[in-house]
């Protein structure tokens, strides 16, 4: 597999929804491997924040903030660690929030 060459058009770009520092971990991580790295929390500054190419500050419950941030950055893969969501390439924005929404009410139910 080509991870491309982070801030090129060939880059592989891995969006993380939840910046803390299990986070900030895997950012290092993926930049390491030459993946571009963004970032999504819902305060500024949150670890992962901190050694990402690019951070977006939205709550991560609010869909259509989340939709435009992934049209807007078009990543290869996203994730909230948390709900243990992840999209594979060619899967649509809307299977992802469905699977989001999904993850996030049995993640309620099980506290």
């Amino acid at each position: 597999m080509n991870l491309g060459t982070a801030l090129t058009e060939s880059a592989t770009r891995v969006l993380l929804c939840g910046g803390g520092e299990l986070g900030k971990e895997v950012v290092i991580e993926l930049q390491r491997l030459g993946v571009e790295t963004i970032v999504v929390d819902r305060y500024a500054n949150a670890p992962a924040m901190q050694v990402a190419h690019r951070a977006h500050v939205i709550s991560m419950l609010d869909g259509d903030a989340l939709r435009e941030v992934i049209e807007r950055e078009k990543p290869e893969v996203s994730g909230r660690r948390r709900m243990g969501v992840a999209l594979a390439r060619g899967t649509s924005i809307d299977e992802a929030l469905d699977k989001a929404k999904a993850a996030s009410a049995v993640v309620k139910i099980s506290l």
